[in-house]
């Protein structure tokens, strides 16, 4: 039934990071939606190190649908900071995503 899972822990993590690292998923727009609006405090949520989803985009370049899904349905998302004291944005920076994905929580700030 868990095909895939590496650890328990994995297991552990909201539903919507499920959504987020499965790439069949990230580019389904109606399923973010739905994810969006099903799942609201999970975009708050402090998994294993600390990320939120916004924290876990951010650092992987996820497309902007997820990003502006994030920053509008949780403002607060942006200045949240993980165990290492990282916000979103210096995932943006130490990662080199891309100027577009940087520019939007740059200018969320």
């Amino acid at each position: 039934a868990f095909d895939g899972c590496t650890s328990l822990q994995t297991l552990n993590l909201p539903l919507i990071s499920v959504v987020f690292e499965n790439d069949h998923f990230r580019h389904n727009k109606s399923l973010t939606k739905v994810t969006f609006s099903s799942f609201p405090d999970e975009l708050e949520a402090e998994p294993l190190e600390g990320n939120t989803p916004l924290h876990s985009c951010a650092a992987k370049d996820y497309p902007i649908l997820f990003i502006d899904g994030i920053v509008k349905g949780c403002p607060n998302a942006i200045r949240q900071r993980n165990t290492l004291g990282q916000t979103p944005l210096h995932l943006c920076i130490t990662n080199n995503v891309s100027a577009e994905v940087t520019k939007i929580i740059y200018d969320a700030w």
